[in-house]
């Protein structure tokens, strides 16, 4: 056990993080992602811990003894939670230049995602071959195998915990600034107070529209190449979680008239449209509030607001064309 400790913490030491190709400039919301090289997505260490804790396990399956396997399985969960602990670290360690710091965020965010993909693999693998070498135990022997191996699946909730505290960081750091500035670029100039002449111009010309999409896009050709598809998927995920809250925020400080509140929903089911587009699924749990907003100040002057609560009495009270009771 202890040659499995000393290879995997030497091969976290040996992480190639910071010489990953491609990586040299940082993600800005307003500009074209710049020209380059392929980007390397993932660290060496992902790939070399699972070897030396996959190479273990399948060696004291081969001794075919219970308690060898259940040793090397411990282990092997011991250096995983210092595995976890360091990509958790790359996430909020304080480096010299924002790119660096974007960096170490993304692919710490990637090294997580890909060794949630290796572990089920490994467990998976691991498992059947003791069941083909260990066929002819007793079956008490057998259990105690399986049990020790099934055991490491418990370092799944880990990593996905440290995933998170990742994408928190990344939130904070990248996400939440950039989509506030694309939010604020795109409402510039915009009014929900609506003419019918102004309805109709909109409709031909929908400004919002057009730059939240250019921006949006923007910001994807640079994230995209940096994270594997799935990790994307969770990064888009967060993206909205930002834009929603900000959004909300400036809806009810806005002044709305029926004609307003149509276009407002038409700008609403067209930015979810293009967010799941970018995330490859659909968001509409994200967008449940603002659709429902979108929803009451779209609907006609007359409409009775009796019956209904608070939060949309006072979002009522931001249409210049319907009276307070």
């Amino acid at each position: 056990t202890f040659c499995v400790q000393r290879s995997m913490a030497k091969a976290m030491a040996l992480d190639d993080t910071n010489e990953l190709s491609g990586w040299d400039s940082a993600v800005i919301s307003d500009v074209e992602a710049r020209a380059q090289g392929p980007m390397v997505q993932t660290s060496s260490c992902v790939g070399d811990v699972f070897f030396v804790a996959k190479t273990a396990l399948e060696h004291a399956v081969a001794v075919q003894q219970p308690r060898a396997v259940e040793a090397i399985a411990q282990c092997v969960l011991e250096a995983f939670g210092e595995f976890v602990r360091v990509m958790g670290q790359q996430a909020v360690e304080k480096w010299a230049d924002v790119a660096s710091v974007q960096r170490r965020i993304l692919v710490a965010l990637n090294n997580l995602d890909l060794a949630n993909v290796y572990l089920q693999k490994m467990v998976d693998e691991v498992r059947i071959r003791l069941n083909t070498e260990w066929a002819r135990l007793p079956e008490t022997d057998k259990t105690k195998g399986q049990n020790a191996i099934d055991s490491l699946s418990a370092i799944s909730s880990k990593l996905l915990q440290a995933q998170q505290h990742s994408i928190d960081q990344l939130s904070t750091s990248l996400l939440k600034p950039c989509m506030r500035s694309i939010l604020q670029h795109s409402y510039r100039d915009i009014k929900y107070v609506l003419s019918d002449e102004e309805f109709n111009d909109v409709q031909s010309d929908n400004l919002f529209q057009q730059r939240f999409n250019l921006r949006i896009r923007k910001l994807g050709h640079q994230l995209r190449p940096r994270l594997l598809p799935s990790t994307y998927t969770l990064v888009v995920d967060a993206m909205c979680a930002c834009l929603v809250y900000d959004w909300e925020r400036a809806i009810r400080q806005s002044k709305f008239n029926m004609l307003g509140g149509m276009m407002f929903e038409k700008d609403v089911r067209f930015v979810q449209l293009c967010l799941e587009q970018e995330a490859g699924g659909v968001l509409r749990a994200k967008f449940a509030k603002l659709v429902q907003m979108a929803r009451v100040v779209a609907e006609p002057a007359e409409t009775s607001v009796a019956g209904v609560d608070k939060d949309v009495r006072a979002l009522l009270a931001n249409r210049v064309d319907v009276q307070p009771n």
